[in-house]
């Protein structure tokens, strides 16, 4: 959480974090913003956001996890 609120502070201004805090999903996140929004996550969880850029641009890399993870499970 920590690591969270200190990339936000660094990659917002208070009226886009005021924006982004009202957002009731990522589709109301003011124009701009999701990507940065994205890997803040990706970089404070070490996960890729589904849905984000870089999930949908790496596709194969979500098929990856998925066959690990189902590999993972048979194992």
């Amino acid at each position: 959480a920590e690591c969270m609120g200190q990339e936000f502070e660094n990659a917002f201004d208070q009226d886009q974090m005021n924006d982004l805090a009202a957002a009731d999903n990522p589709d109301d996140f003011p124009s701009g913003t999701k990507p940065t929004v994205d890997s803040i996550i990706e970089d404070c969880t070490g996960e890729t956001v589904p849905g984000s850029d870089a999930s949908e641009s790496g596709g194969q890399d979500g098929e990856s996890e998925t066959t690990t993870t189902t590999a993972a499970d048979g194992n």
